[in-house]
C-alpha cells in the first residue's frame, strides 16, 4: 500500500492563498471576545460564538459583524449567509484594491462594498499578535453607523473590527477566544497559527506552514528528543486517519529550539499525493503541533478531490 508523502521543505518568501473556512473558523462552543473602545475612551466588551450548526459548512452565530441570530457558512474563497437562500458575503480570492459589493442581512450591510487593502497584514490585539490578516475596508450608505473595516487572520478569524461614529471610531479588539482546540492568548505568550496554500489539493503540492510567535519578553525554549520538530496528521470526522511523523524513521537526538520574541519560528511542510492509494475525499482537519516538551498546535480545514 502506498502511502501520502509529507516532506519539509525549506521556508520561502511566497505568499500564501487563505481558504475561507480559515478566514472564518467556527464550530458549536467557540467564541471570541472583543476590547470594544468608544472615541471617548470608553470600554466595553462584545462576544460573538457559534451556537448550533447543519450540516458540513452551516453554523448559527448569535452575533457576528454580518448579523445576529445568522447562519453563516465558508465553503472554499467564500463565506455565504442563509436569507431563505444562500447568498454570497464575503470572497477571500479578491486583489487589493478590488471591491466585492455585499447584500448581508445585517444593519448597513445591505448595500455594501467591501474592499481589501492589506492581505499580509501583522494585527496586534491583546489576545495576541497575528500575521498573515485580510484587511478590508467597508463602504455603505450608512453616513453615522455600520461596520467600517475589519481583519481576518488564518485559523483565527475576526480580530479587529470598527464602526462609524458621529465623534469618531469605535474599534474592536480581540481579547481571548476559544477556537476548538486552542485558546488565546496563548500560554506562555505563544500565537499559533497553521496555513495551506491551498483549500482543495488535487495533484499539486500543498504547502502548511506552522509558525510561532513569542509575544513575551523572554526567550522561551522548547527541548525535543529527536530531529522530528513537528507532526502533521490529517482528521476525518474527528478520527486520525494519517501521520506524517509515524512513516519516518527520525534521528534520536536532545536538542533544543529557542524562540525569540519577535522573532517568528516557521515550520513548512509540503504534502503530495504520488504514493497515496485509497480514497483521499471530501473534507479534513489538518493539524499541525509541535512534539518536544512544549506542544503547540494549529489546524485548518483542506478538501481534497484527486482525479
Amino acid at each position: 500500500m502506498r502511502k501520502l508523502t509529507l516532506l519539509l521543505a525549506a521556508l520561502s518568501g511566497s505568499a500564501f492563498a487563505v481558504p475561507a473556512a480559515s478566514l472564518f473558523p467556527g464550530e458549536v462552543g467557540d467564541s471570541w471576545t472583543y476590547q470594544v473602545t468608544d472615541p471617548f475612551g470608553n470600554a466595553s466588551s462584545e462576544t460573538m460564538s457559534v451556537i448550533d450548526d447543519s450540516g458540513a459548512y452551516w453554523r448559527k452565530w448569535d452575533d457576528s459583524i454580518f448579523g445576529s441570530q445568522t447562519w453563516l457558512a465558508p465553503y472554499r474563497d467564500s463565506v455565504y449567509q442563509w436569507q431563505g437562500h444562500s447568498e454570497q458575503v464575503l470572497r477571500t480570492d479578491t486583489g487589493i484594491g478590488v471591491g466585492f459589493h455585499v447584500a448581508a442581512d445585517a444593519m448597513c450591510l445591505g448595500d455594501a462594498t467591501f474592499t481589501l487593502v492589506d492581505d499580509n497584514a501583522s494585527i496586534d490585539t491583546p489576545a495576541g499578535t497575528f500575521y498573515g490578516c485580510r484587511v478590508y475596508s467597508v463602504s455603505s450608505q450608512c453616513a453615522d453607523a455600520g461596520l467600517t473595516g475589519f481583519a481576518l487572520c488564518p485559523g483565527i478569524g475576526l480580530v479587529e473590527y470598527s464602526s462609524g461614529h458621529i465623534a469618531g471610531a469605535v474599534v474592536a479588539k480581540l481579547a481571548h477566544a476559544t477556537i476548538g482546540n486552542s485558546v488565546y492568548p496563548k500560554p506562555h505568550g505563544i500565537t499559533v497559527q497553521v496555513q495551506a496554500n491551498r483549500s482543495a489539493y488535487t495533484s499539486a503540492a500543498m504547502k502548511v506552514r506552522l509558525e510561532l510567535i513569542n509575544n513575551s519578553t523572554e526567550v522561551i525554549d522548547m527541548t525535543f528528543q529527536s530531529a522530528q520538530k513537528v507532526d502533521v496528521v490529517l482528521k476525518k470526522n474527528g478520527q486520525q486517519v494519517y501521520s506524517w511523523g509515524a512513516h519516518i524513521r527520525w534521528m534520536m537526538f536532545v536538542n533544543t529550539v529557542q524562540i525569540v520574541p519577535g522573532q517568528p519560528l516557521s515550520y513548512d511542510v509540503t504534502l503530495t499525493a504520488a504514493d497515496w492509494t485509497g480514497d483521499l475525499d471530501g473534507e479534513y482537519e489538518l493539524e499541525v503541533f509541535t512534539v518536544g516538551d512544549l506542544q503547540f498546535s494549529g489546524s485548518t480545514t483542506v478538501s481534497f478531490d484527486i482525479p
